[in-house]
């Protein structure tokens, strides 16, 4: 039994430290690549990795407060591996417009932020509309409460 404990430790011993070696050339690497990219546009990353224009959702986040609730309206797009495009967006609406609170259902927020889509499609009352900077159709629109 002795024998088996000292083997299973050594065996997890050799995996850290071999998975350690691999991610810290990783990170490397990593660094290495963004090393001299200016901070703005490493900030962007996220969103053009995944192929998600950042500027309306930069622009959105200057209008947002703290504890306002909002709806991201997207079309769901095409299939990824995982997840669709709709999704994509909703994610990193969530982190680019924090401390904001994304809400599942638009009746429950306060403001609407729309990207490839038209917020007159959800029929709520706005109190304004306005147009979002960037390549794709995008507009943050107010609830009329």
């Amino acid at each position: 039994m002795r024998r088996a404990a000292h083997a299973l430790a050594a065996a997890l011993a050799a995996s850290a430290l071999l998975g350690g070696a691999t991610t810290w050339r990783e990170l490397g690497a990593i660094h290495d690549r963004w090393r001299d990219v200016p901070h703005a546009d490493a900030a962007r990353a996220p969103a053009l990795r995944a192929g998600v224009d950042p500027r309306p959702f930069e622009a959105a986040a200057g209008r947002l407060a703290r504890g306002d609730r909002y709806f991201v309206h997207t079309p769901p797009g095409d299939a990824r591996v995982f997840v669709d495009e709709g999704t994509v967006v909703r994610t990193y609406a969530a982190y680019a417009l924090l401390p904001a609170v994304q809400v599942a259902d638009p009746a429950d927020a306060d403001v609407v932020v729309s990207y490839g889509a038209a917020p007159e499609d959800l029929r709520l009352p706005f109190s304004s509309v306005e147009r979002l900077p960037g390549d794709v159709e995008a507009s943050l629109a107010r609830v009329r409460r």
